[in-house]
């Protein structure tokens, strides 16, 4: 190599190592003053867009690298250090939660019966004063997941509960890794592999919900898992196999399963009902009739308290926001007709989303299955903001639109994401029904030639 190559090599990669460092000091700086979090969320998202931008331009390839590098450092030591605080610590929401319906399924009870709750709680060894939302809630409701879900939990709550706490840790984040893997693997649109790890784990960490499911020991890392599969093998049998285990974790992932319905894909379709019809079985199997039948006789969403899951932000299901509204001065009318505003508002979503499936699939079959996701969390009722998370796939699939203006669409929807998910999935559901609407598509791969790194 001549002096001349040399000295341009070192000058790169002392681009590449100052863009590094610059963004750890910024980051850095950002953590000293104590900037919200929310605020440090959108911060990261805009240095984000902002190295892609730089990307553009074909001679700033490892500058960018050094801005992805500083950003994906910092959010995932961030991570860890949060999840490492709270590694051995028992939470009411939600871990506790899931553990005692998995202790009443271990235990032969009727876990929709509340009053199965109150003669064993004693018997867990936590040392805490439980909340009085968590009796109103846990105790006097019952198991609030269907009688699939106890295949899950019946094995953790036969565990003692501080073993079951550190498994349960232990699967979240090997579900988490195993997410990461998938994304970085199915969605490859043939760029430099550091640089799509980078935006993969940027992207992954840096979205609220992640670190919330993280902490409140939720299975949304699971249920990400198994949506992953099937969009992966949406067309072949196994996709349906797929969704319906996601559906054991999270019953809101039924609503993907449309797809299937409405583009007539019936190797899925019969293999979705054969596996829900197998758990169902086997849900029997191992629980009994009884506990099976009770859920449909004596539903525990029927004492739910609705203070207690529809008035608090953290809902954000379109049930939620407009029974909100319902308590505001001069919503009578809504108040009084709220239950079938909801079922019409979600019938209208519903089939426009099945409208512009039909419309994509004739483009492109991966928009036409991601349209599903923001529907599914819009129409089911108990649509937490940590849901959030299976929203990545359809967002990874946005930036990997050759459309120029994809990245603007990108930064905005994510902003709102972080504001309001309710917003975030109207917008992103619009958009794709939008581009079904275009007479030229603008889907497809990004054609990027600054990603071949010297």
């Amino acid at each position: 190599m001549s002096a001349k190559g040399l000295i341009s090599h070192i000058l790169d990669y002392r681009k590449l190592i100052s863009a590094f460092l610059a963004t750890l000091l910024f980051l850095a700086f950002l953590y000293y003053v104590h900037i919200p979090k929310n605020l440090l969320y959108s911060v990261l998202l805009v240095l984000l867009c902002f190295a892609l931008y730089l990307g553009s331009k074909q001679k700033n390839n490892l500058l960018v690298l050094g801005v992805l590098g500083g950003v994906s450092l910092v959010v995932v030591l961030f991570q860890l250090w949060q999840a490492w605080s709270t590694f051995f610590v028992i939470n009411e929401w939600d871990f506790l939660a899931l553990y005692t319906y998995g202790k009443a399924g271990a235990d032969g009870l009727a876990f929709y019966d509340p009053a199965s709750f109150t003669h064993f709680m004693e018997t867990i060894p936590v040392n805490m004063q439980l909340s009085q939302d968590f009796y109103d809630s846990v105790i006097k409701v019952g198991c609030d997941y269907p009688p699939t879900s106890m295949l899950l939990f019946a094995p953790l709550g036969s565990l003692e509960v501080h073993t079951a706490l550190v498994v349960w840790r232990l699967f979240i984040i090997l579900a988490l890794l195993a997410d990461i893997y998938l994304v970085y693997k199915i969605f490859d649109t043939h760029e430099n592999r550091w640089f799509r790890l980078l935006i993969v784990v940027i992207l992954v960490f840096v979205l609220p919900s992640t670190n919330m499911t993280l902490n409140l020991c939720q299975t949304n890392f699971f249920v990400l898992f198994f949506i992953l599969l099937a969009y992966r093998d949406k067309d072949n049998w196994k996709a349906g196999m797929f969704l319906a285990l996601a559906v054991v974790f999270k019953p809101v992932a039924a609503v993907v399963s449309l797809y299937f319905f409405v583009n007539r894909k019936w190797k899925p379709i019969t293999s979705f009902i054969l596996t829900g019809l197998a758990l169902c079985l086997l849900s029997i199997l191992f629980f009994g009739w009884s506990n099976f039948i009770t859920f449909f006789t004596s539903p525990p969403t029927s004492r739910i308290p609705l203070t207690n899951y529809y008035a608090i932000t953290f809902n954000q299901s379109l049930y939620a926001i407009l029974y909100r509204l319902s308590l505001h001065d001069g919503m009578a009318l809504l108040s009084q007709n709220l239950s079938m505003i909801v079922l019409f508002s979600s019938a209208v979503l519903t089939a426009t989303a099945c409208l512009g499936s039909v419309r994509l699939s004739r483009i492109n079959s991966n928009a036409a299955f991601l349209i599903f996701l923001p529907l599914a969390l819009l129409i089911y009722p108990l649509f937490w903001i940590h849901y959030a998370v299976i929203l990545l796939p359809l967002l990874f699939e946005i930036i990997s639109y050759k459309n120029k203006t994809a990245l603007s669409y990108f930064l905005v929807i994510f902003l709102l994401v972080i504001n309001s998910i309710f917003t975030a999935c109207l917008l992103l559901l619009a958009l794709l029904v939008f581009f079904s609407f275009r007479k030229q598509s603008v889907f497809g791969p990004i054609d990027i030639k600054f990603l071949h790194f010297r």
